[in-house]
């Protein structure tokens, strides 16, 4: 069955150890020393399309089409019904098994809500500790429909007209829902409709100011990323990723241009290396169909490293009010598997189309009542940042739209 592309996708658009949204409205400011700051930054993701392995842009729908041929009847009926089906073929005049039996089409929809619970505090006038734990909503909705071919349906109604209920009804079963019939097959999961919210992975980050001066500001940044996640289940059918086993280390470098007291330019530069780790996992057959029996108590997994660089403009209209826009790219490597309870080349189908990339602008806007709080004409001294984000170019990545509100709060 062709089920690769469905599941593939599926995995991917869940996961963190993915390229995600990621542009966010940056400073290269540290805080004040002994100076709190916490809150919340609240986003939403939608998409229906697509950059696939070429870079060309398509529908998410158009990828969940898939033609089902007799012989794909066959490989997938139970062993102790196979032969007997493909007698039946041949009784009922099907010699050709790569005859069309229907098509699969399929719908979906996807919805992501993130809440990054923030907390920051200024160490001294030029070192920074933050902390970010995530907390992640996943809705899905996934819908299989089959069209049966006109052979098909003579064939099913001939075996019922002949007292083949039993052949007929397994027929059906498995085209019906080809994916549910191997999850129930594999002892999965099978609940790929569904809505998850789980804590994701906790992120401590320190920002270092190196270098201060009336036109140049060079911030270095150093990001541990800590396992305390939910991680997924060997018998989930839908990896979501919304935690792991495995710690990620990072690099920042943030380089801020003053161009005036209300231009701003700002070059910033993230490295992360996605440590490998240990887990069990289950081993496709063949590059074909994700789905296995056959599962690996200690397979050694390691994600793709991650590189970011981007370039924002921020103008400063008023001390209370500035806006921001800039372009973002990201780059993964491909995701290595191994193992030694099967056939390394078994391994090899996981990390098919595992590189990315990813090209993104973002538009925000940000009302800033510090000042006024100081000047005691404001109650709270708050950061209320809204920021836009869109990909318009990639490579194996789905096409995002998200809307992003930060809402931080200050205290000494």
């Amino acid at each position: 069955m062709k089920l690769f592309l469905v599941i593939s996708i599926f995995s991917l658009l869940g996961s963190t150890k993915d390229l995600i949204n990621t542009s966010v409205i940056d400073s290269s400011d540290v805080l004040p020393k002994s100076v709190f700051i916490w809150g919340d930054i609240h986003s939403r993701f939608s998409f229906k399309d697509y950059y696939n392995e070429n870079s060309n842009r398509v529908t998410l729908g158009s990828l969940f089409k898939d033609d089902l041929s007799f012989q794909d009847i066959l490989e997938d009926e139970d062993p102790q019904f196979r032969s007997i089906t493909e007698g039946a073929l041949k009784a009922y005049g099907i010699n050709d098994f790569s005859d069309l039996a229907g098509s699969h089409r399929a719908t979906f929809d996807i919805k992501t809500k993130v809440d990054n619970f923030f907390l920051g505090y200024g160490i001294s006038k030029k070192l920074s500790i933050f902390g970010l734990l995530p907390r992640v909503n996943i809705s899905t909705n996934f819908k299989n429909k089959f069209s049966s071919s006109s052979k098909l349906r003579s064939l099913l109604t001939q075996l019922r007209k002949d007292g083949n209920y039993t052949q007929a009804k397994e027929i059906e079963k498995i085209t019906n829902n080809p994916i549910l019939y191997k999850l129930e097959e594999y002892n999965y999961n099978p609940q790929y409709t569904s809505q998850k919210t789980n804590w994701g992975d906790l992120r401590i980050f320190s920002r270092y100011n190196a270098y201060d001066s009336q036109s140049l500001k060079t911030t270095l940044g150093l990001l541990v990323a800590f396992p305390t996640g939910s991680a997924d289940h060997k018998n989930d059918f839908m990896k979501l990723y919304i935690g792991d086993s495995q710690y990620d280390l990072g690099l920042e470098l943030l380089q801020e241009f003053k161009h005036s007291n209300k231009l701003k330019s700002l070059f910033s530069f993230q490295y992360i290396n996605q440590l490998p780790f240990t887990t069990e996992y289950r081993i496709p057959q063949n590059d074909k169909n994700p789905l296995s029996p056959d599962i690996d108590e200690a397979t050694r997994i390691n994600f793709g490293d991650q590189f970011k660089a981007a370039y924002q403009s921020s103008f400063t209209l008023s001390k209370l009010l500035s806006f921001a826009g800039g372009y973002q790219f990201q780059v993964k490597g491909s995701d290595s598997y191994n193992g030694s309870e099967f056939d390394y080349k078994r391994y090899d189908h996981l990390e098919k189309n595992t590189s990315q990339n990813m090209h993104s602008y973002f538009l925000g806007m940000t009302i800033n009542t510090i000042d006024a709080f100081i000047k005691k004409k404001f109650l709270l001294p708050v950061n209320l940042t809204t920021t836009y984000t869109h990909q318009f170019g990639g490579k194996n990545v789905p096409i995002a739209h998200e809307l992003q509100v930060s809402l931080l709060s200050f205290y000494k």
